[in-house]
């Protein structure tokens, strides 16, 4: 009786069972299909080509459509977004620089080259001043030069001497006499860290007479490494448009001087009156009573070179003044005044 009980119970459970495998079989037939339809849908949405533009709007025959207008802007009113002129006046500009300086201009000169029209203004240009460290610019441009043009290697080695010895700014200072290095890590250390001994070694390497006469070469009446490196505004620009004129140097060598003149260690001047994510590629110098900076300002709408040198000034004034200069030329090249606003 038991054992029929059992068995009873058993029948029913595989009843139960089949009946559940039914319809589950039945659910998948039903659900297959949708699923592969789905797919399908969202395949064709994966390989279909983009819309470039919405379709065109049409209109019924014999009805014109309204011409959009808008609403000009109010006199003496800037946009955000206007369009940078392709000759720009610099003029208003001047007059600006000149108002910061103040009783202060006979201490600086200044020179800005807006490299996209060659349209130029400057206060003091044509002074010479200390060229200081900025005076390594020429030479790392020589040296690169000499290597494009496969008078060097740029692995070449150079032994430290004694007579290269200099105190100042580096990291070479505390190296032991007779250590080698590559010309081209030298390159790299005289800009970037703005290295004496570095700098003294590439001039020892490559002639003081020589690097001279290239620096003529560039324009400008600067008087270099005869022990006064006399330097105007104007000269550096000059340096500084070689450098971007790829037809002097090849592209691979400027990008790789740019990268390190971008890399210094030292931004408070230029870069200090600049946006954080502006790009400027420059170079220091500092002496006693002398602070310069001068560089190449990668701005959203144009690039454009800056030069400020000075003289019997302190370094704390002057880095401060350096960077409203600095943000001054700034503002001015990414939004100029509109010709009503320069008339003023």
């Amino acid at each position: 009786m038991e054992l029929s009980r059992q068995a009873a119970r058993r029948h029913r459970r595989i009843k139960t069972t089949r009946k559940a495998i039914r319809k589950l079989l039945l659910l998948l037939l039903v659900l297959v299909p949708s699923l592969y339809l789905l797919a399908s849908q969202v395949q064709a949405l994966v390989t279909a080509p983009p819309l470039l533009e919405p379709p065109a709007e049409t209109t019924p025959p014999g009805v014109s459509r309204p011409t959009p207008t808008t609403k000009p802007p109010a006199p003496g009113s800037r946009t955000s977004r206007s369009p940078a002129p392709e000759k720009p006046d610099l003029a208003p500009l001047n007059r600006s620089i000149t108002r910061l300086l103040g009783n202060d201009l006979p201490h600086y000169g200044i020179y800005v080259v807006d490299l996209k029209s060659g349209v130029a203004t400057g206060v003091n240009e044509n002074t010479r001043f200390s060229a200081a460290s900025t005076v390594k610019l020429p030479l790392a441009m020589f040296v690169l030069e000499q290597a494009h043009q496969g008078g060097v290697s740029l692995d070449e080695k150079i032994t430290y001497t004694n007579d290269d010895y200099e105190d100042g700014t580096g990291v070479l200072q505390g190296t032991p006499p007779g250590t080698e290095f590559s010309t081209g890590d030298l390159v790299k250390l005289a800009i970037t860290k703005s290295d004496n001994i570095a700098a003294n070694m590439l001039l020892r390497r490559f002639g003081r007479d020589a690097v001279a006469a290239y620096t003529r070469t560039l324009g400008g009446d600067a008087i270099l490494f005869d022990g006064d490196n006399l330097v105007t505004p104007k000269d550096m620009s000059f340096y500084l448009r070689r450098l971007m004129q790829v037809k002097y140097i090849s592209r691979k060598t400027r990008d790789l001087l740019l990268d390190y003149l971008t890399h210094t260690e030292f931004n408070d001047r230029l870069p200090g009156g600049l946006p954080p994510r502006v790009r400027i590629a420059h170079k220091i110098g500092t002496l006693p009573g002398v602070v310069n900076d001068v560089g190449i300002v990668f701005a959203p709408q144009r690039t454009y070179i800056i030069s400020v040198m000075s003289r019997d000034v302190s370094e704390d004034d002057a880095t401060q003044m350096i960077s409203a200069v600095s943000r001054t030329v700034y503002q001015f090249e990414v939004q100029p005044p509109n010709p009503s606003d320069a008339a003023r």
